[in-house]
């Protein structure tokens, strides 16, 4: 039979095995972040084509609708304006002014009317060339009046009266003469003329006159 002593030995023992329990381990999983969704580009949006209103027109080359003695002049088919004039060698010039704008195809996009005048011995008289296009691309639709419009017609054209009457016209006013033997400094008509604007083309569609 085990002594008192050895029993007591039994039983630190004991008691100490019962202290040491198993410790638990505790095992961290590492968060995992989830990324952000990313954004898709933001689409670019293609800028507008500028219009004509953004063209210098008194620093453009133009069709030289001038026409002088050749013997005095030359006559180029193109002059490039510089300040809203081209000089030719006789002291002539080409002269543009305020460009006016309207639409003219129906396609909402201003076309431009340039008012121009060849100042010389002769003076011609204000007349017209008509632009369409964008400021990267100017197309010329024409120099107005026609020389083929029926007599008497505007010799003298008024940029103050000209107006876009919608349905691809284009209305021009001005004075003219009513024969040959009326004197240049004096024109005795005032006429109107209504162009329409067919598919590559102006063609005369109405004119009036009156004293």
């Amino acid at each position: 039979m085990p002594s008192r002593r050895t029993f007591a030995v039994y039983l630190l023992c004991f008691l100490a095995l019962i202290g040491c329990g198993a410790s638990t381990v505790v095992v961290t999983t590492p968060a995992t972040s989830t990324p952000a969704p990313t954004s898709a580009p933001a689409a670019t949006a293609t800028p507008a084509a500028a219009n004509l209103t953004t063209v210098d027109w008194a620093n453009f080359t133009y069709h030289n609708s001038c026409i002088f003695s050749p013997a005095t002049t030359p006559s180029p088919a193109m002059v490039t304006v510089h300040n809203g004039e081209y000089p030719f060698p006789n002291n002539d010039k080409y002269v543009v002014y305020t460009p006016i704008y309207g639409d003219i195809t129906g396609d909402g996009q201003p076309e431009v009317v340039i008012p121009n005048d060849c100042i010389g011995g002769q003076p011609r008289g204000k007349e017209f060339d008509v632009y369409t296009g964008t400021a990267a691309s100017p197309q010329y639709m024409g120099h107005l009046p026609l020389p083929t419009d029926p007599q008497p017609d505007i010799s003298i054209g008024d940029p103050s009266k000209v107006s876009f009457g919608g349905s691809h016209t284009l209305i021009l006013g001005g004075a003219g003469y009513s024969s040959a033997s009326i004197p240049v400094c004096c024109p005795d008509l005032s006429i109107t003329d209504t162009f329409t604007w067919q598919s590559n083309h102006f063609v005369l569609t109405n004119q009036k006159h009156t004293p």
